[in-house]
Parts: structure tokens; sequence; C-alpha cells
């Protein structure tokens, strides 16, 4: 079974010095990579794998001498990376999604990064991290592991701090997920939100979640500070300031949200046996509604609910149910819990839990109802909790 340690840095500043060269070796034969395949294409011969582009590699340390101060099996990585990249964009075109080619990287976009492969050369101890030429590493965030390293990726965010994930397989197979005799636990998912909290999830118990609601706290923040950052003149030392007081309110709202989320899906995973959850399209929720074209003026169009529904799309990126599930697929996997799914298209809010009467005139504004052939009064989540745990049964 594979799992990760996620460590924080604290390079010295021959280290640092260090990932900075190596961050810019493997963008620079990322984009390197990238445009030779481009030019293939333009020419007609076909794409090369992952292998070909690293045999490219020693022909250009020879004529890039900087290159040979890098990490090597980065380097290589880097063109792996960049081969699975263009997988990705085939499988996506294949299957009817978004394409997403692959594009250049920038030293201004996004966090710097490169994974060591060299496992024999990386070691984990509870207040240090040895990598390949970098030697050993302060660091802290380590826990008990068992296994054998597969390999490390460092990160530096734009914030200017240092992270490293490390790759362990602990030679077990995954546990059985039980099928049989199973008592699920319902999770009703949701993002209404009151002050700066969410009501994240109705459990089938009875229980309420509440979830921070760190973005909005932040967003008045936020809102100033990016206005500031669009007001610096771009290559100003001013604007490299403020643009990390920006990075850093979206990683302490980032941060906020993995706490809660990574605490939860835990708890969640390790006192119950069975989950049941909505199979819900989180992509679709969030995503924006179509253009309506006025049928009787060509060229116009009518009002479609886009600036109602920013609201209700920024709230539930907020409360990242996306990844809440991610990490109960995952989590669940791990500790042999089964993971239960029901049709996002059943009626779990407007069946009653206790008779099985479906309301069809409940509204989302209605938080409690009263069942008209059983008198049962029921708090909206609650009760779909209830429906999705029987259901999943």
């Amino acid at each position: 079974m594979l799992y990760a340690i996620r460590v924080r840095l604290y390079p010295n500043a021959a280290q640092r010095e260090f990932f900075a060269r190596t961050f810019g070796c493997c963008r620079w034969v990322y984009n390197e990579a990238l445009a030779h395949c481009q030019a293939l294409h333009e020419t007609g011969a076909p794409r090369p794998s992952g292998y070909d582009l690293q045999k490219r590699l020693p022909a250009l340390k020879i004529e890039h001498s900087w290159l040979a101060e890098a990490d090597s099996q980065a380097l290589k990585q880097a063109c792996q990376d960049l081969d699975g990249a263009y997988k990705n964009f085939f499988r996506r075109v294949k299957n009817g999604e978004a394409s997403g080619f692959p594009r250049f990287k920038s030293k201004h976009r996004g966090d710097a990064t490169y994974t060591a492969t060299a496992a024999a050369s990386i070691a984990l101890q509870p207040r240090q991290l040895k990598l390949p030429k970098a030697g050993w590493v302060n660091c802290r965030g380590v826990r008990e592991w068992e296994g054998r390293i597969k390999r490390a990726t460092v990160r530096q965010t734009p914030t200017g701090k240092y992270y490293a994930t490390v790759l362990i397989d602990d030679g077990h197979d995954l546990p059985v997920q039980p099928e049989a005799g199973l008592t699920p636990l319902g999770i009703d998912v949701g993002c209404k939100t009151e002050g700066f909290t969410h009501q994240f999830a109705a459990l089938s118990t009875g229980d309420i979640i509440y979830a921070p609601a760190e973005y909005k706290r932040q967003m008045k923040r936020l809102r100033r500070a990016q206005r500031k950052l669009a007001r610096k003149q771009k290559g100003s030392a001013n604007r490299i300031k403020q643009k990390r007081r920006v990075a850093q309110l979206h990683e302490r709202i980032s941060a906020v949200r993995r706490d809660f989320l990574h605490k939860l899906t835990h708890r969640l995973t390790c006192e119950n046996q069975a989950l049941a959850v909505e199979d819900l399209n989180v992509k679709g929720m969030i995503a924006k509604p179509a253009p309506k074209p006025d049928p009787e003026k060509p060229g116009a169009y009518l009002h479609n609910g886009a600036s109602r529904k920013r609201g209700l799309s920024r709230s539930l990126a907020s409360a990242s149910l996306g990844e809440f599930f991610r990490q109960l697929e995952y989590k669940c996997a791990w500790r042999g819990v089964a993971l239960l799914k029901v049709d996002r298209w059943e009626p779990s809010s407007k069946r009653c839990s206790s008779c099985g009467e479906v309301n069809t005139e409940l509204t989302l504004a209605d938080r409690r109802w009263q069942c008209q052939a059983c008198g049962t009064e029921h708090h909206r989540d609650i009760n779909a909790a209830l429906n999705i745990a029987a259901r999943a049964a």
C-alpha cells in the first residue's frame, strides 16, 4: 500500500540555492521537451515517448553545462511528467472532457517543484530528510512510518516555504472491505453558510457538522490585497511584496480548509464500518449556467441566473466537497471501511424517512417540514442523511 508523508523543510542557504537551481533546471528541461514535441508535430513526426525524451538529456548537458548541477534523476522525471501530461490530454479528448493541452511552465506561476526518484539516496528521520545532492535537510512534521521509500517531491510555495512529500510503500495489501451485515452512516453534505461557518454535513445519527468558512472571513482582506496588487507596477519590488501578501492569505484559507477536512475524514473512517454518501457531480454544481439565446432577438441573450448562482458556486468551492469525497475514498480503502454511494437523483430531502412518502412541494427554503402522511416532523438535512443510509444499506 502506498501512502505519503508531508513534512516542512528548513534548508540552509546552500540547500536553498541548490533547490532554486534544481527547480529552474527541471522547468527548463520540461519546456525544452515540450517545444521539441511541438516542433516534431509540425513536421508530421510521431510524438516521442518519455524514454525518448530522457535519451536527449546527455546531449543537452554537453550543450548546457549548468544542467549537471541539478539532480539528474529529477531531470529524467521532468521528461516523464511531460509524457504523462500528453497522455492525460489524449485521455480527456477521448472521453469528451475539457482537453487541457500541456503548457509551458513559468517561475511566476504556481509552486516550484521537482521529484527525486533515487530512492537509495533518500532517507527520513524524525527531524531530518536526506535528499540526493542536497544532503540532510532539517524538517518537521515526520510521523511514524514503516516500509520502503519510493521517491520524494520537494515544493516551494509562493510564500517561500519549503515542503517535501515522501512516498512510501509499506508492502501490505489494502484491507478487504466488508460487504455483508453493514450499518452505514449516512452523510448529507451541503454548504449552507451562517456567518463565518458552513453547515458542512448532517449525519444519520442526528449530528450537524459545521466547518469554518475561512474564505468568507478573509474575503474582505483578500479583495483589498488583490486591488493593491493590481495597482503595483509590473516588475517592481513592491509588486513582489504585495504578491506574497496575497499568496499568504490564500495559503491560510487553504490550510484551514485542509485541516478541517483531514480531521473530519479521519474521524468518520475510524469510527464507522461503512459510510454512505450521495454520488454528487460537484464539478457540474459549480459550473456556470449555459447562455440562453433570445429567440426573438438574434444575437441577444436572456437572463440565465448566472449572477444569482455565483454566490452558491463560491460557497460550494469554499466548502471543497470534491476534496472531501476524494479523502473519504482513499481513507476508506486504507482502513477497510465500505464507502457506499446513492444515486444523486434520489429525493433524499423530500422523502419521509419514517413512512417513505415524498413531499413534492418541498422547496430549498424549507429547513424543517412535517410529513402529511404520518405527521412526523423532520429536519431537512438529517432526514436526508437517514434516507441515504437506508438506501445504501
